[in-house]
């Protein structure tokens, strides 16, 4: 296999699939094993094709709604055999966190579900519901986290406390969650309702903080981990604050688009269309005199100032998005144009404007 930076400066080619390079997967579940309560296509086929090359599973979701346990049943029924001490969600996470600061018996207000609380609960904190009063007994923290139920009065309630001095905490700052519908409303998207309305900011516990991943590595004890995720912000930028290689799959929030202006955090060592990348090699991108190639595609690079990455060639569209990859993080563009029939039809594919 080749080497690279963990910053993700170039994607890596393999000779042989991950699943065999690699001990352990750290797998994002919403956008990568599931869709809400639908699983994703072919995912269940693909984890156990990994499971049987020899790599183990983890499960590191920033979902705070439902408990390990809940979350390893949902895996089971959808085909994915899991135990729930293989999965760390971030409810657990900010739990921990407010343990180590907050005497025990603390008042926590609760914004988001029952598995949330539950967690403040097995730290030895008191959790509480939203106050139907202004006037209600005053909390040390509020700690919010993804819930399909929060609604005007939790926000409100948690707005109160927040500028009444609780020590603010969040599960997580992912703005959305993906569905079978396309993306919609998450716990940042909440955060930001109350940080609009009190100008304060809160401390965030889930990824890209690498607590999360490094707890998991702990207890599956890998050796050569490999994150996979769906979000560029949150999983692969996790990824490289942990030290671990990572692969983004296309399943969930992250498009083609986005990884073409990703920064260094963002840039994942391997992309695949879904979990399946797992069980193919990946091809090398090679530096060119004048450009890029990933097999059967070429990026030229821009003979005049002003001028986008220029694509040619056929073949399977996710190596001509390698290249573009390996074009626009090495020269900062963005704008691409079709140097040829196929081109433009695999941009459209992919769903890259054309220049």
């Amino acid at each position: 296999m080749s080497t690279g930076s963990l910053s993700g400066s170039a994607l890596l080619g393999s000779a042989r699939p991950p699943a065999q390079l690699y001990d352990v997967a750290l797998l994002d579940l919403d956008g990568v094993v599931y869709l809400g309560s639908t699983a994703v296509p072919g995912a269940a086929a693909h984890l156990a094709a990994a499971v049987g090359a020899g790599m183990r599973l983890g499960f590191v979701t920033n979902n705070a709604a439902r408990s390990p346990q809940q979350v390893a049943e949902q895996l089971t029924r959808l085909g994915v055999p899991a135990d729930a001490s293989l999965v760390i969600t971030s409810a657990q996470t900010a739990a921990r966190v407010l343990a180590e600061r907050l005497p025990p018996g603390a008042r926590v207000l609760v914004v988001g579900t029952e598995a949330l609380a539950g967690e403040v609960r097995q730290r030895g904190l008191l959790p509480v519901g939203p106050p139907a009063e202004s006037t209600a007994e005053p909390v040390a923290a509020v700690v919010q986290g993804y819930s399909p139920d929060t609604g005007w009065r939790d926000l409100a309630a948690a707005c109160r406390a927040v500028r009444g001095g609780a020590w603010w905490v969040a599960s997580n700052a992912d703005p959305t969650v993906p569905s079978v519908d396309g993306p919609l409303p998450g716990n940042g998207a909440f955060v930001d309702v109350v940080r609009a309305t009190t100008g304060l900011e809160p401390s965030v516990t889930g990824k890209p903080e690498p607590s999360m991943h490094a707890e998991c590595l702990d207890r599956m004890k890998a050796r050569r981990p490999l994150v996979v995720g769906d979000r560029l912000d949150t999983d692969i930028e996790g990824a490289s604050r942990v030290g671990c290689h990572s692969m983004i799959v296309l399943t969930g929030v992250t498009r083609p688009v986005d990884l073409l202006g990703a920064p260094p955090p963002h840039r994942p060592t391997y992309l695949g269309a879904d979990l399946g990348a797992l069980l193919y090699a990946h091809p090398e991108v090679r530096r060119l005199p004048a450009g890029w190639n990933c097999l059967q595609w070429s990026v030229a690079e821009p003979r005049h100032t002003g001028d986008g990455l220029a694509l040619a060639g056929s073949g399977d569209p996710l190596d001509a998005l390698r290249a573009l990859c390996a074009g626009a993080w090495e020269t900062g563009l963005t704008a691409v144009g079709a140097a040829d029939a196929p081109a433009e039809q695999a941009l459209r594919r992919l769903g890259i404007p054309i220049g």
